[in-house]
């Protein structure tokens, strides 16, 4: 909160020294006082042991440095020793602290050692981002300045964006923080906001150079020209994704050509679109967007241009998570929604009413339960809301005034009926011929429609791009074969059932489900800077499906002892019949959700390997493990089992990276490869010559998303809640342990 120091100080309140604490702080550092930032740096600590004979207890500069971690962040190390200097002279943290916040420049320096902390940030992969030995003062004091922030925020931006402490502040910082500013029309507070939540910004070359357009100038001439954005519209999308400044135009212009012509927006549509959800120019075409406009198009039998209306109407719901909220919205209105019967039914449902899908599951369940209570009929209550599906979109409270207003003599279903005032159709005008195509889609994996190479409108289309006759194209799509590098799949609008992917195999003795889930803390907002140190959490679930038996059950105790000896710091283990859950800290460097995420899955794969390496006692038992992740990111990696099984067959982490498409630093190589080597063992394939280690027999392991496991109702939701929110926990934790808060163990 923004505080007027000066105004409180005139009004006679202050820090609360007394006159003597006060003239023996400044007399020790009167650079306490300073008003410029290069004035501020406080004697070494050398010169203070040496000079001026401060002596302080090891374990008081131990809790000092412990206690105020959170203000000592990126500052130099005579900032600490003024306040255990502080403290000496028997000054409260309470007064320490509005000293920090009142003096902001005297009380606190940025430290020009990068340390550990920013050495380690880097990531393991050949182009090792750069750090200087020594930070440059004058660059760091010129960002404080600029922006009003601490050295903790400075520390942070050098930790996201390292290339930071290279740039000089005459010739780099100012005049591109100048551009940006001036080009865009944006305020101090806003050039503060976007540089704190994307420091690589300053990066970016803003002047223009002997008449050639410098990188800013060519985005901004993208947007305004070839998107159809106005100034302020560019200025409102770069605010919400500051990211857009540094996209390369080739990905940019790739974007807004599968917007017009492979899901049909026009030009006006894309520019609401890059405008009110510029995120989306972000994501990846074939991982992220054709895979979500495929989902729609399957579960709803609409054609891509269909999707195209829902798109222009929301653009928002190419954001949404395909696994988490598309797919389970999806299938619950399918077994909620008596009245739906088959795939066209809920597409013309959703193309009517889009934003259904950006509803939360439990929102639209309060919505149903209400209707039903008031009718007595259940299948009265969806019938409803099928033939007005605004409601499921209106708030709550609105909600509830028209049902609870409606006269005691009129009908609910009449007084809930749809208005067509103000309305349009989203139907776009489709030709005879579109009725009768079928969608096909060109996809890297025969079995996972998670990586989209393209989407066609029919096979005929598909031959005509991909150089094929339409007779070759049509046997690539039945007898799966590959094609110019993928496999065609058809788009039938068949629904995907998630509730058949928990159906137990009949064939195994033992069948054991691990539902993962991880978290981080702090958590990512969009008003606080990127870069800040996080901790990691684990929680898992561990299941024997049925038929359970007391052989079975043995296993439990077994995976408990391992799990506790392989994860390290553990919280808590709970038991409940055929479940155990486990929740622990995630123990290695650079936390972050996707990280932690797939370290989850690997705990649980070396969990499974220990139980099976000792297979004496075992060898008529067989395995089926099931793993759900709740991860999109951990599904997208390990969800094709034929891709998995490829790469572990690969015995060093660089043969592995040869052959992913995409920055090595995105697959977090030293989490999946062992991954992915120990995935390859357990289901039978032979190991590379050099392995030490041996394939597994009589063992199955799968690795799914955790909405293909549970069932979609509001005990499912409450269980993925449940397990998210015991990860947050251990997150937390673990994060006030590193900050001392925490005195006890778990």
């Amino acid at each position: 909160q923004e505080v007027d120091w000066p105004h409180i100080a005139s009004k006679g309140f202050g820090a609360g020294l007394t006159i003597k604490q006060a003239g023996l702080a400044i007399r020790m550092m009167p650079e306490l006082l300073a008003l410029h930032y290069e004035d501020s740096r406080k004697p070494s600590q050398l010169y203070l042991f040496q000079e001026m004979k401060l002596r302080f207890p090891q374990d008081q500069i131990a809790k000092v440095s412990t206690t105020a971690k959170d203000l000592l962040e990126g500052s130099d190390s005579g900032d600490l020793y003024l306040m255990v200097y502080l403290l000496s002279l028997g000054v409260s943290w309470q007064s320490i602290r509005i000293l920090c916040n009142a003096l902001p420049v005297g009380s606190l320096s940025c430290a020009l050692d990068p340390g550990w902390d920013l050495i380690q940030s880097r990531p393991e992969n050949k182009l090792k981002r750069p750090i200087r030995k020594k930070l440059k003062q004058s660059a760091n004091d010129y960002l404080r300045q600029r922006l009003q922030v601490r050295p903790a925020e400075v520390h942070k931006m050098i930790r996201t964006h390292s290339r930071l402490s290279t740039y000089d502040p005459c010739n780099k910082v100012m005049p591109t923080l100048d551009a940006i500013q001036n080009k865009l029309g944006l305020t101090s507070e806003q050039v503060r906001t976007l540089v704190l939540r994307s420091p690589s910004v300053i990066g970016v070359e803003a002047v223009s150079i002997a008449g050639q357009l410098s990188t800013l100038d060519q985005r901004l001439h993208f947007f305004q020209n070839e998107v159809g954005m106005s100034l302020d519209d560019v200025r409102a999308a770069v605010l919400k994704q500051p990211s857009l400044l540094k996209y390369g135009l080739d990905s940019l212009r790739s974007k807004v050509d599968f917007f017009e012509h492979e899901i049909g927006l026009s030009s006006d549509a894309i520019a609401k679109l890059a405008t009110s959800a510029p995120a989306l120019l972000g994501c990846s075409i074939r991982n992220n967007l054709r895979p979500k406009v495929a989902v729609l198009m399957k579960l709803g039998s609409l054609s891509q241009f269909e999707v195209g209306e829902m798109v222009a109407v929301s653009p928002h719901i190419l954001l949404l998570s395909q696994k988490n909220k598309i797919e389970p919205m999806l299938s619950y209105i399918i077994n909620e929604f008596d009245e739906i019967d088959n795939p066209r039914q809920l597409g013309d449902l959703i193309l009517h009413t889009p934003h259904i899908l950006r509803q939360s599951l439990q929102t639209v369940a309060y919505k149903i339960d209400l209707l039903a209570e008031r009718l007595g009929d259940r299948p009265g209550a969806t019938s409803i809301l099928r033939d007005n599906p605004s409601l499921l979109v209106v708030a709550k409270s609105v909600f509830n005034c028209r049902v609870e207003n409606c006269p005691v003599d009129e009908a609910l279903s009449v007084r809930l009926r749809p208005s067509r005032r103000g309305t349009r159709d989203l139907r776009p005008a489709i030709s005879a011929e579109d009725l009768e195509e079928r969608p096909v889609l060109l996809s890297q994996h025969s079995d996972q429609l998670s990586t989209i190479l393209k989407l066609y409108r029919s096979i005929k289309h598909a031959s005509l791009d991909l150089g094929i006759t339409e007779s070759k194209a049509t046997q690539a799509l039945r007898k799966k074969m590959p094609v110019k590098g993928g496999y065609l799949v058809n788009v039938d609008g068949r629904p995907l059932n998630p509730l058949q992917n928990i159906s137990a195999n009949q064939e195994s003795q033992v069948s054991i489900s691990f539902f993962c889930s991880a978290n981080v803390f702090p958590e990512d907002r969009s008003y606080t800077a990127v870069g800040a140190a996080r901790s990691g959490g684990l929680a898992i679930q561990v299941r024997i499906e049925p038929p359970v038996s007391s052989n079975s059950l043995r296993y439990l105790s077994k995976i408990l002892t391992l799990a506790n000896s392989i994860i390290g710091i553990r919280l808590t283990n709970a038991s409940k019949g055929n479940e155990r859950n486990i929740v622990a800290v995630y123990p290695i460097t650079r936390a972050s959700q996707h990280r932690c995420s797939l370290y989850a899955c690997l705990i649980v794969l070396r969990v499974v390997e220990e139980l099976r390496g000792d297979q004496d006692d075992d060898k008529l038992t067989s395995f089926d493990i099931k793993v759900h992740t709740d991860s999109n990111y951990v599904w997208k990696l390990c969800g094709s089992r034929d891709r998995l099984m490829e790469l572990g067959s690969y015995y060093t982490s660089t043969e592995m990276s040869e052959n992913l498409e995409g920055p090595r630093a995105s697959f977090n190589l030293d989490i999946y490869h062992p991954l992915a080597r120990i995935f390859s063992r357990l289901n039978g394939q032979s190991e590379p010559p050099k392995s030490k280690f041996r394939a597994m027999e009589n063992t199955n392991v799968e690795i799914l998303h955790t909405f293909d496991g549970i069932p979609l109702d509001a005990k499912g939701f409450k269980f993925v809640k449940g397990l998210k929110s015991q990860a947050g926990k251990a997150a937390r934790w673990q994060h006030e342990r590193e900050h001392g808060k925490v005195v006890f163990g778990p």
